[in-house]
C-alpha cells in the first residue's frame, strides 16, 4: 500500500509541475508578444501628451523647491498646532506667487519659487 501511495503523489506533484512549466511558457509568450510589438516613441508621445492634459488641466505644479518649503510648514505646523495647510495662488502678471497657511493658527508664509518666471 506504501507504494501506491507514493506512485498517486508523483503522479501529484508531476501533474501539478507539468501545469506550472505550461503556466510559466504561456506567461513567456505573452510578455515576448508585448517586448516585440513595444515602441518607445509612441510610448514617449503618450507620456508626452499624458503630461501636457495635467499641466494643461492644472492650476499650479509646484516646483521642488516650493514643494519641499511647504513640506517643511506643513510638518511644523501640524506637530506644533495640528493644523492642516492651505494653500494660496496669486498671479502676478509675471508668475503665480505660492503661499501656505496654517488653517489652526493662521500663519502664512510665501514660497513663491521665482527661478521659474
Amino acid at each position: 500500500m506504501n507504494i501506491n501511495f507514493n506512485k498517486i503523489n508523483k503522479d501529484k506533484v508531476m501533474g501539478d509541475l507539468s501545469a506550472f512549466i505550461d503556466k510559466l511558457i504561456s506567461e513567456r509568450d505573452s510578455l515576448s508578444e508585448i517586448v516585440r510589438n513595444y515602441n518607445k516613441d509612441e510610448h514617449i508621445e503618450k507620456l508626452i501628451e499624458e503630461n501636457t492634459k495635467l499641466r494643461i488641466h492644472s492650476l499650479h505644479t509646484l516646483s521642488v523647491k516650493e514643494r519641499e518649503q511647504a513640506r517643511e510648514f506643513s510638518n511644523k505646523h501640524w506637530e506644533s498646532c495640528k493644523g492642516n495647510t492651505r494653500y494660496i495662488l496669486e498671479g502676478t502678471g509675471i508668475g503665480t506667487a505660492v503661499g501656505v497657511q496654517c488653517t489652526k493658527c493662521g500663519v502664512k508664509k510665501d514660497i513663491t519659487d521665482t527661478s521659474n518666471w
